[in-house]
């Protein structure tokens, strides 16, 4: 029985030490696959704050815009626009615009040639001309 006993405390002290073995295997697996998992999901984070980082800015930007629309600045903006690009004036306003002298002093009407002349082609330029670009061009050429 004491060979017995022997054996059997000889293969229980190799099983404790094959099971402390794979059990400290197993835990550096873990370790290793959590320290993977941990980079991976600090990459996403760092990528989640750029990603935040631009949403404030254009956030931001839009406020901004915002603030502008609302305000009376968009409003002289429009207002601009309306008059310069569109050529529009308000409902109570009279637009006097320069008229180019012919011949004998007769107004020449846009688009009418003078008499004996071939009638002016009108260019995207010449459209686009405000009543101040037109009035500058009539005084000083």
């Amino acid at each position: 029985m004491t060979r017995l006993s022997a054996l059997v405390a000889k293969l229980s002290s190799r099983l404790i030490i094959i099971v402390l073995v794979v059990a400290a295997v197993a835990f550096v697996a873990i370790y290793i696959g959590q320290s993977f998992r941990i980079r991976e999901m600090r990459e996403q984070s760092d990528q989640k704050k750029a990603e935040l980082a631009l949403y404030e800015d254009r956030n931001t930007q839009l406020k901004q815009q915002l603030e502008f629309l609302q305000g009376p600045g968009y409003m002289l903006y429009v207002e601009l626009v309306a008059r310069q690009a569109l050529g529009l004036a308000r409902p109570d306003e009279t637009v006097i615009l320069p008229v180019q002298q012919g011949v004998n002093g007769v107004a020449i009407r846009p688009g009418q040639a003078p008499a004996g002349q071939k009638a002016p082609t009108t260019t995207l330029e010449q459209k686009s001309k405000t009543g101040w670009d037109s009035w500058w061009s009539f005084f000083f050429g």
